[in-house]
């Protein structure tokens, strides 16, 4: 049985999923004419990729029983950070945000490892079944 926290995880991955083939759609088609700086589509392809990966990622730490919705909690919130960042500069609402993309980054990045030190620690010390 899912916790309220695992749930909670699986359903932002699921709208983060969501989320991330809308902007997909919406910088293929909309924007193509639209950009404000020359790099804006690929920072705005970036941004996309990243969050539809970290969905992914999400979704896995919100499995019951994982052990893991703390590294999902951290991903979540880093990713939201990363992709704000991106997303905004890309679009030119709000370029003088783009210092939260490397502190996002620096967050996913420390909850990929977290996710694998939690787990190498089961392969050295597993779980007994009964």
């Amino acid at each position: 049985m899912m916790s309220t926290t695992e749930r909670l995880l699986e359903c932002a991955a699921l709208l983060m999923a969501a989320f991330a083939v809308a902007a997909a759609a919406v910088g293929s088609h909309l924007l193509e004419q639209r950009w404000p700086e020359e790099n804006s589509s690929q920072q705005f392809a970036t941004a996309t990729r990243m969050l539809f990966w970290h969905a992914i990622g999400l979704w896995i730490c919100s499995r019951p029983g994982n052990g893991t919705y703390r590294q999902g909690i951290l991903m979540g919130f880093s990713c939201f950070l990363f992709c704000f960042a991106v997303f905004s500069s890309a679009l030119g609402m709000f370029p003088t945000l783009i210092f939260l993309a490397p502190v996002g980054g620096s967050g996913l990045i420390c909850s990929w490892l977290w996710l694998f030190g939690s787990k190498i620690l089961e392969v050295k010390a597993p779980k007994e079944i009964t």
